[in-house]
């Protein structure tokens, strides 16, 4: 159940940090910003890859 819940939690940090760097950091810095958002996008996706195969 702790595995769940951290899971949970990091895919929405993860979620935020890649919006707040496309955004923010993004609109100024395009190839820094946009380069750790797709990262921290990307990490989201494997974290949510990872959550869906513990519920299933």
């Amino acid at each position: 159940m702790a595995e769940l819940v951290f899971l949970a939690a990091s895919l929405l940090v993860l979620l935020i940090l890649g919006y707040v760097f496309w955004g923010g950091v993004g609109s100024k810095r395009r190839d820094i910003g946009r380069g750790f958002a797709v990262a921290a996008f990307g990490l989201a996706a494997y974290v949510g890859n990872m959550l869906y195969d513990k519920l299933t």
